[in-house]
């Protein structure tokens, strides 16, 4: 009997050493807060802001609407397709030295979570040295231009002249 109890004692005192030597279990993760999601509304904005950080010539910002795999074809133009951001930006400051008071003036956005397409009335007179197809400068024809400007997902862009 004696040996029973010992033995009882020795189980309690195993178990309640284990008890007490043990890990706690650990803590669940918080759960992550949801990603918000992008919307066609957002988009649109996007597109129009774009436009606003072109017109005021604020590179730094307008850097933000193109991917780091942008590609720029100013279609039958001659040029070649210009790529990566920098080149992309660069593009658009040689294109505002050609035609300083360019201003685009959105007209129309269509626009899901996923794409946009706008029509902006570009107006300007090309009154610089625009870079030709062969690196050239063309010499300024202070005459008035005019160009469609599409986006797609990432915000890549083509031009078209």
């Amino acid at each position: 009997m004696l040996a029973r109890r010992f033995m009882k004692a020795l189980i309690l005192l195993a178990v309640l050493s284990a008890a007490c030597t043990s890990q706690p279990a650990p803590a669940e993760k918080p759960a992550e807060a949801p990603k918000p999601v992008w919307t066609g509304d957002q988009s649109a904005q996007k597109y129009k802001d774009c436009w606003d950080q072109f017109n005021r010539k604020d590179w730094n910002a307008f850097r933000s609407c193109y991917g780091a795999t942008i590609s720029v074809d100013a279609v039958d133009s001659g040029r070649p397709v210009v790529s990566g951001l920098d080149a992309a930006v660069r593009d658009a400051q040689d294109f505002v030295a050609a035609f300083p008071d360019v201003i685009g003036s959105v007209q129309l956005v269509l626009a899901s979570k996923d794409a946009v397409a706008g029509l902006a009335v570009v107006t300007g007179t090309h009154g610089g040295p625009l870079p030709g197809p062969d690196g050239k400068p063309i010499a300024a024809t202070h005459k008035k231009i005019g160009y469609v400007m599409g986006l797609k997902r990432g915000f890549n862009v083509q031009r078209r002249s």
